[in-house]
């Protein structure tokens, strides 16, 4: 009788287990569709239900919520309210080379972020951005504004914190906003390492704290937005955080192939806008600031932020517009390729109709997950005779090039996570003389990198895996 009584039990709570496992799986699936998510990403979660169902259902309810946040709110602050020279999309446009059906794309989506009146230079060495990022921070008078997913505890760090404590000594006023996920280490140790800069008055304060409001701890949705503004007239950005990898006073092994660049003039506005809209929401400061941009070189940029705060996947629309209109050639840089399917269709698309599709990506990244991931597409690329380099050593810049006139450069990878789950910032660049630049850096990478792909086996466990992990790449 008692065993009867056991085995009634054990069936009972496998039954209760199984019940559970699929209510859990259709409230699931009714939440994918009311937030209408693609196919693909419905598919991942139930396969992830299915085989991992004790993981991966706390992970559901803990990943996709959603924040709500709506970055252009017109009551909030409007973009039409800074004093940059408004832009017609005509003709004019047309004759100067522009690409108008992305400006438009923007324009529709409600970004008319484009400005001409801007300087832009170009980092593409860790030493030479290192310097000039010092040296803004020497010549700031006013404020110091820092936005950043990794900030690490080595070398640079610290010579960039000391340089910030003399500016904050002087008077300027410092605020760093700094991802508590991506730079976890010197989050949980933050007291220490920023002891001195707190004492002398800067602000230093961690996007979404993991140990702290809960209710707002989304865990999925991490800040990887690179922003240095000094005296609200110089922005940096691209995917340079501040660590040795990216950016150091000297040369050394293990330097990561990356890219700074730096502007000023009327986009300064848009940097602030960001930056000010990311320091609100996680401090609930309202920032108030005038921006200096009086500069008489002519370069055409547009700041477009993507992530949870975006009402709409504008740069999303304006990525895959670019690479759907271009005619003569697009070339990738990107160090996790996990591109969505329809953004892999166009590129497949593009190079049957006869672009020049060239592909650029580290043979081994700093995550062998996504190595494993990314795979398959390679594969698929090189089965349609795209043009796929590998560099021996990690690069983690990330460009986008379309015709002689068009550069996304910034934060953005070309994978899920970037292009529709993190908080971005690109900079889409629309200047033959600028753009050029960025096709002579990626000769000097094309020269150094090699197409034999040598590292993807063909072992049929290691396909098998591969194919799983194409399934489960919405999740990633």
């Amino acid at each position: 009788m008692e065993n009867f009584l056991l085995n009634l039990l054990y069936i009972l709570e496998a039954n209760i287990i199984l019940f559970v496992c699929q209510l859990f799986t259709i409230i699931v699936v009714l939440k994918l569709i009311v937030d209408k998510k693609s196919a693909s990403n419905i598919l991942a979660w139930l396969l992830a239900i299915l085989f991992i169902p004790y993981i991966a259902i706390p992970f559901f309810f803990i990943f996709q919520r959603k924040d709500t946040r709506k970055f252009w709110q017109k009551e909030e602050m409007s973009i039409r309210e800074y004093p940059t020279e408004q832009i017609c999309i005509d003709e004019n446009l047309i004759c100067r080379n522009l690409p108008t059906n992305v400006i438009n794309v923007f324009s529709s989506l409600e970004l008319p972020t484009l400005t001409t009146r801007n300087s832009f230079e170009i980092y593409t060495n860790g030493v030479d951005s290192f310097n000039a990022f010092i040296k803004a921070i020497n010549s700031a008078k006013e404020n110091i504004y820092i936005q950043t997913y990794v900030f690490k505890n080595d070398t640079t760090a610290k010579l960039v914190i000391n340089a910030l404590e003399k500016k904050a000594s002087e008077g300027v006023e410092i605020k760093m906003l700094i991802d508590s996920l991506g730079s976890l280490y010197v989050y949980r140790h933050n007291r220490r390492i920023f002891r001195n800069l707190r004492k002398l008055g800067a602000e230093i304060v961690f996007f979404m704290p993991l140990m702290s409001n809960p209710l707002r701890n989304y865990v999925n949705y991490r800040n990887h937005r690179k922003i240095y503004i000094i005296d609200n007239s110089t922005a940096f950005s691209g995917g340079m955080n501040i660590g040795d990898e990216y950016m150091s006073p000297f040369e050394h092994e293990g330097m990561w192939e990356d890219l700074l660049f730096k502007i000023q003039g009327e986009s300064i506005a848009y940097y602030l806008k960001v930056f000010c809209s990311d320091w609100r929401f996680a401090t609930n400061q309202q920032l108030k600031f005038e921006v200096k941009n009086i500069v008489n070189e002519e370069t055409f940029i547009q700041v477009i932020p993507s992530g949870p705060d975006m009402q709409k996947d504008q740069l999303y629309s304006g990525l895959m517009t670019a690479i759907n209109s271009a005619k003569d050639k697009i070339w990738v840089i990107t160090p996790y390729l996990i591109p969505s399917a329809d953004l892999f269709q166009s590129i497949i698309l593009a190079k049957r109709r006869g672009v020049d599709v060239k592909v650029i990506t580290p043979r081994n990244s700093n995550h062998k997950i996504v190595d494993r991931a990314r795979a398959s597409y390679i594969r698929d690329l090189l089965d349609c005779d795209v043009d796929v380099y590998f560099t021996e050593g990690m690069i983690h810049a990330k460009a986008v090039l379309v015709d002689d006139n068009l550069a996304m450069i910034g934060s953005v990878n070309l994978d899920n996570r970037s292009l529709f789950l993190n908080y971005e910032i690109a900079t889409f660049v629309y200047s033959v003389k600028q753009v050029d630049k960025l096709y002579s850096w990626a000769k000097i990478i094309l020269n150094a990198s090699s197409k034999d792909s040598y590292h993807l086996t063909n072992k049929r466990s290691s396909l098998f895996a591969e194919s799983i992990l194409k399934i489960l790449t919405p999740l990633m």
